[in-house]
């Protein structure tokens, strides 16, 4: 997979008690813990997030922490984009969504976001990393 490229880094996922299996993955650990204090203590030592929760967006973003913000393009309110409502209001962040359902109360399922789609937004970020430490 796509991840043992950046073995160097631990990677941290917040798997919303979906049980998900990373123990193919030694640097890939699910967050044990499920307190916002305990979360918002791993955001602001963490190099990029990525999320759905639109509270660990505001976080990051209050945090200034780079972020790869993924969001569901439903209408709120059947008449504001919720990404743009909801959306992490900064230059640090790069928003993902698809374009199912676009314009309607129900708006995407954010399960269905084809992962090639978030990983290629980490490869994006982490070859910018790669640049900025070479220039150093």
């Amino acid at each position: 997979m796509e991840l043992n490229k950046y073995q160097h880094y631990t990677i941290l996922v917040f798997d919303l008690d979906k049980n998900l299996d990373f123990s193919d993955y030694q640097h890939v650990i699910a967050n044990p813990y499920s307190d916002f204090i305990t979360s918002a203590y791993l955001v602001q030592f963490a190099e990029l997030v990525i999320t759905v929760d639109t509270s660990v967006v505001h976080l990051a973003t209050a945090l200034n922490k780079k972020q790869i913000a993924i969001d569901n393009n439903r209408l709120f309110n059947n008449r504001f984009d919720n990404n743009v409502v909801w959306g992490p209001n900064s230059d640090k962040a790069v928003q993902i969504t698809t374009n199912d359902y676009l314009n309607t109360e129900q708006g995407d399922v954010i399960a269905n976001l084809p992962p090639d789609i978030i990983i290629e937004a980490i490869h994006h970020y982490m070859a910018a990393v790669s640049v900025n430490a070479e220039s150093i």
